[in-house]
Formats: structure tokens, C-alpha cells, sequence
């Protein structure tokens, strides 16, 4: 509202309420969920800085968008994940490092430790991303890196082809938060 309507409608006495909703920009890879207790303990062994990345960094963002692109694709597996969960957290304390002795390393102490940054990213993004980060890892350890990743581009292109096809592609960017727009490709 400008300020010449604002005051000609305080003289006049008229309400001019603009509501812009379809302007609201709320980006919902930003979210954090709380990670299922199985995945705890792998939590809390990661460094600080790879925590603050899987909780609010661009892995955590990868994660929450692959999830929602996946969401309806892939099929419900509490099972599995409770057992990945209890598996990793226990990895994670056999190798774990007190936070005091990590201080020997130096300028590299907050980088120490187990790396589960992806792990975690997918724990605190709900269970649709703990079911894409065990297919990403299937994929890794069937294929190679360069056959691997160009699987991974085929199957989100073809599920974005997918959902596009199901509507006219505004629930598709609203569900994938301009993720569904993002273009992928091979690295060679």
C-alpha cells in the first residue's frame, strides 16, 4: 500500500487491507524434523560443524527435497529403518571421540569423528529421506561412481516427468520447493 492511498484512507475512513498470500515464500527444506530415537546417539557423536550442516545446510536441503520428490515412490519401511538407525548409532560409538581428546588435531578437531553428515541430514528430514539415502547407497555400492550417479539423474528426471504428468506442475514445485525445476546433470 502506498503511502498516498494509506493517508487518503485514513481520511476517508476506509479499510484497505492487501493480503498477498501467493507472494509468501516459505521454503520447507529449511524444516527440521526430529530424528527417530534410533538415529540419537549417531547424532550426538558428530562434530559440531558436521551436525549444524546436516541440520540446516545444504545436505539437509538435498535431503528434504529428494524426500518430498520421492515421497509417494517409494514404499514405508519402519523396519528397516529402526535397524539402519540402531546399526549406525552403534558404528558411531565404537568410533567415537571424546570431544576434549579431539582437541589434538588441531585446527582440523571440528571435522574429527565419524562423518555421518548424510546420515544425519536424512534422519533429522523425515523417514521419505532415510528411504532415499538407503537407495542412493544401494546404488553407490551396486554401481560405479560415474554409473551410479547417472542412475540417480535418470530417476529423479523420470519422477519429476512422472509427477509433472499427474498435474500441471504448480503442486510439483510447491511440493519440491522449486527443487522439481533444478536441473540436473552428469558430472563428467
Amino acid at each position: 500500500m502506498s503511502i498516498q492511498s494509506w493517508a487518503s484512507s485514513l481520511i476517508t475512513g476506509q479499510q484497505q487491507t492487501n493480503l498477498a498470500l501467493a507472494t509468501i515464500n516459505f521454503d520447507f527444506s529449511l524444516v527440521k524434523v526430529d530424528a527417530p530415537g534410533e538415529f540419537k546417539p549417531l547424532g550426538q557423536q558428530l562434530a559440531h560443524t558436521r551436525r549444524k550442516a546436516a541440520e540446516s545446510g545444504s545436505p539437509h536441503v538435498t535431503a528434504r527435497k529428494l524426500g518430498a520428490l520421492f515421497q509417494h515412490a517409494l514404499p514405508a519401511t519402519p523396519n528397516l529403518v529402526r535397524a539402519y538407525g540402531t546399526r549406525t548409532s552403534e558404528i558411531a560409538a565404537s568410533k567415537a571421540i571424546e570431544r576434549e581428546s579431539s582437541m589434538r588435531y588441531g585446527i582440523f578437531s571440528e571435522h574429527a569423528g565419524v562423518d555421518a553428515t548424510n546420515i544425519w541430514a536424512a534422519a533429522t528430514s523425515g523417514p521419505e529421506a532415510i528411504a532415499v539415502h538407503l537407495l542412493a547407497c544401494l546404488l553407490a555400492r551396486i554401481w560405479t561412481g560415474p554409473e551410479a550417479a547417472f542412475i540417480w539423474v535418470d530417476l529423479v528426471s523420470q519422477r519429476k516427468v512422472e509427477l509433472a504428468a499427474i498435474g500441471d506442475g504448480a503442486e510439483l514445485r510447491l511440493m519440491c520447493g522449486g527443487f522439481s525445476d533444478h536441473p540436473f546433470q552428469r558430472a563428467t
